[in-house]
This record gives structure tokens, sequence and C-alpha cells, in this order.
């Protein structure tokens, strides 16, 4: 997305006061124009009308293509350029926790993108140039640090299904299959049988073991469903299979110790 602002200037020249449009980020999937824009020193300039005085405006800006999967802070004042490492730091930490709060699907599109930080227009074209062929050491370890609480994120969701999930799961089966209360039945195989999540029927007929749940307590097998649609950012039917392989995992150790 693509983030202008306008301000008002007053010219240290002539004192002229005049509006000044300035560029916060620049999508230049959306907007190509824009990146030969910046490449030649045309965005954040303000030139004042009156005595043609120009002036840089805007020091930090969001390089961000798309189509590419680029994303890369453009930082032009001394004071960034006087303190590197901790930019690149800030940086870095940001991105990190705004792409590990991304839903599922918009979190994984980052993996294939590379990240960096620089500090002059000079800078961005070479940066610009490594990432067409191989991204050079900076580039990569920028990247590999943005991304890095990505393991850590799917280890929360991991840990979500592993204990909450999992502990009814298996808490149910312990309790239903010592009772011989899960006998297979065919007739709940069936292509009509289903659940109905949010207003939408989904067959059961590939889940034979949430099948068996859905006997037992329908009601509560449906909140567990919703749960695991918002915790892990799915539909119905990929919840289902999250929940139908946690059955089967716990099923498998419930019948093990059954049968010692």
């Amino acid at each position: 997305m693509t983030q202008i602002n306008c301000e008002e200037m007053k010219c240290v020249k002539c004192g002229n006061i005049f509006s000044a449009t300035t560029y916060d980020s620049i999508n230049v999937s959306m907007a190509p124009n824009l990146k030969d824009d910046l490449l030649t020193g045309k965005i954040n300039q303000a030139i004042c009308p009156k005595c043609n005085t120009k002036y840089n405006i805007g020091n930090a800006l969001l390089y961000h293509d798309m189509n590419n999967g680029i994303m890369i802070s453009v930082l032009l004042s001394e004071e960034y350029s006087n303190n590197k490492e901790e930019a690149i730091k800030e940086f870095t930490e940001l991105m990190r926790k705004s792409v590990s709060s991304l839903a599922g699907t918009l979190r994984k599109s980052f993996e294939k993108y590379n990240f960096d930080v620089v500090f002059s227009i000079d800078e961005l074209k070479e940066s610009l140039n490594s990432m067409e062929g191989n991204c050079n050491e900076k580039i990569g370890a920028i990247t590999k640090d943005v991304l890095r609480l990505e393991s850590r994120y799917k280890a929360k969701e991991k840990s979500y299904t592993t204990r909450k999930i999992k502990k009814w799961f298996g808490k149910f089966m312990s309790i239903s299959r010592k009772k011989n209360e899960l006998e297979h039945n065919e007739e709940l195989l069936l292509p009509e049988k289903c659940i109905v999540i949010l207003g939408e029927k989904v067959s059961l007929k590939y889940f034979p073991e949430l099948t068996k749940f859905a006997e037992i307590d329908p009601i509560r097998l449906k909140n567990t469903i919703h749960e695991t649609m918002n915790k892990a950012n799915v539909d119905a039917k990929n919840a289902m299979i999250i929940l139908e392989k946690i059955a089967k995992r716990v099923a498998e150790k419930v019948n093990e110790k059954i049968e010692k």
C-alpha cells in the first residue's frame, strides 16, 4: 500500500508557504511509475514554487514490491546513517512482529520475500540488483532474522492443537473406548452424514474419527472445529483435517494403553 501525506512547508529562503507531498511507503506493484521516481530522486523532494529552492523531505520510506517479494526500508537522513546497526535492528523487530501477527495464508506469502535496509538511493539500487540474482550476505541475514519467528508462531499453533484440542480428544476417547461406545458403524460413513459449521454442511464421509465424536457430542465437536478455524486461520474442512489427524494419533495411543 502506498501511503501519501500532504504537509505545509515554509521556505527558509523566501518565506513562502506551500504544500508538499511526502511518501511514507510506496507499492511499486500497484504504482510502477513510483519506482523510477524514487530511483531518480523525485520522491520526497519539495520545490518552493516562488524561488525554486529544493528540499529533501521524508527521511524514512518503505519500498514494497509484491510481485517480486521485496520489502526495503529506505532511510536517508544522517541520523539513520550514523546508527545503521540500530536502524536495522529496529526495522527487523518491527517486520518480525508484523509478519508473525499475520494470518496463516498471508504469513506464508512472506516466506518468499527478501528484506533489506538501505541508507541511500545508491544502496537501494545495489540492493534491488542483488535481489535479482543471488542476494548478498546482508540481505540474507536481515531476511532470516525477520522470518525467524515463523517457526515460533507455528510452535504456538502446534502447542494449541496438542494441548487444548488433544486434551479433550484424549479424555473423550479414553472414556468412550473403555465403555465400548465407539464401535465402528458403517451407517455413520454415508455420504449424507454431515455436520453444520457456520451454516454450511460439511460431509463427515472422510472423517471417521470425527464422525464418532459427532455421534457422541456434536455440539462440543462444532465448538472445537470453530476454535481450530480461528486459531489456525483455516476453513472448516481444513480445520477438520487437522482434528482428524490429532484424533487418529490419540486413538492409537489409547488403543495401545487399553491393549496393555
